[in-house]
């Protein structure tokens, strides 16, 4: 017997951290379970200085099947660690700190292989490759990065772009493929924490809400063109924003902590739409809207069978009933047309197929 069950989830993250939040609007929690009581150390790597302030990243960087987990540190290197028994896949280094930028996972260039994009205190972006560490490109910026890339086709020229934020006052736009500039927008102050993309206004187009060091001024920009869409001034430090429904009224709002305070005394924020508009729905409610019309994803007797009306970055996990991985049927840009897969079942086991990909996800629920 075979059950289909439709689920439409945003920023649902099964077992991966790609970046920081998760995935691309930053709304993201983890919906594994784990089964630590009594917690003991699975495992330790010896850096060479303090560790990276903000979020590792855990992904399957090298298409081996298993997870990785990356990590920047003070000593200028980004390290690669097999996630199973924490020993060195590869180390990059840098000409600055690896501190307060995450490192970010994704297929930026539509390669079908997985790039590593952090930011170092060197002024500059760069974007390795996943398999082995090795420099794709680098970007140079004006001071310190300290913001946390996050990665997204932001335009939707089918093309993933790297969306950064520096010390030199800049909110720049990076071409995924080859790290040259789209757009750049200038704050006025450093754009020290990570930033966060979303479609925050509901018209199906992403949105980048701006963090700022030593002003009081919450940016956000049209994140396709680097334009102002709205702002709002709250308190001195704008810190890391997040978007997520947080009244359960199916619309997103915008949580942001400060480091000063306003002139109430205030330092968390969360901010509305003055309607308070209830309903809006997911981003791409519907899944024909975001991958194409046609879009096809079962379960046939031969395997799980999925066909892309235009090629997308996608992930295809298979899970067991306690929500483990069992086996990583696909992550990177899949082409156009039919593809079948086939997964190793056991009999009588219940297991779940998760299809993630921009701005949602489907599942399929199998007993057999």
């Amino acid at each position: 017997m075979i059950e289909h069950i439709l689920t439409m989830c945003i920023g649902a993250v099964m077992g991966t951290w790609p970046m920081w939040g998760g995935e691309p609007t930053h709304q993201s929690v983890q919906l594994m379970k784990g089964a630590i009581t009594s917690p003991v150390i699975k495992w330790r790597f010896a850096t060479g200085a303090d560790v990276e302030w903000q979020y590792s990243a855990i992904a399957d960087v090298d298409g081996d099947g298993k997870m990785e987990v990356v990590v920047g540190s003070y000593d200028n290197k980004v390290y690669c660690l097999r996630g199973s028994d924490g020993t060195q896949k590869w180390a990059f280094t840098t000409g600055g700190w690896v501190d307060y930028s995450s490192p970010a996972v994704a297929d930026c260039d539509g390669d079908g292989k997985m790039e590593v994009v952090v930011g170092s205190e060197d002024h500059k972006v760069y974007c390795l490759r996943g398999s082995d560490g090795a420099q794709k490109w680098a970007f140079t910026t004006g001071s310190y990065v300290s913001s946390s890339p996050a990665i997204a086709d932001v335009d939707g020229d089918g093309k993933m772009e790297v969306v950064v934020g520096s010390d030199d006052h800049k909110v720049y736009c990076l071409r995924g493929s080859d790290g040259t500039q789209k757009w750049a927008f200038t704050t006025g102050t450093a754009v020290h924490t990570p930033g966060a993309l979303v479609d925050i206004d509901g018209d199906g187009r992403l949105e980048y809400l701006v963090p700022q060091g030593g002003s009081s001024t919450l940016y956000c920009l049209n994140a396709e063109n680097g334009s102002v869409a709205w702002q709002i001034d709250l308190a001195e430090d704008v810190h890391s924003p997040f978007a997520g429904d947080i009244d359960g009224d199916e619309c997103s709002e915008i949580i942001v902590g400060t480091y000063g305070v306003d002139a109430q005394g205030y330092r968390v924020f969360a901010i509305d739409d003055p309607w308070n508009t209830q309903g809006c729905g997911p981003l791409y409610e519907d899944v024909e809207e975001s991958l194409g019309k046609g879009f096809d994803f079962r379960a046939t007797r031969q395997g799980i069978y999925l066909f892309m009306p235009k090629s997308a970055q996608v992930s295809l996990t298979l899970y067991d009933a306690q929500g483990r991985v069992v086996q990583r049927l696909y992550d990177g840009v899949l082409s156009s047309g039919g593809h079948t897969f086939n997964p190793t079942l056991e009999a009588k086991r219940v297991y779940m197929v998760v299809l993630r990909y921009q701005g949602g996800m489907r599942s399929l629920k199998i007993v057999k």
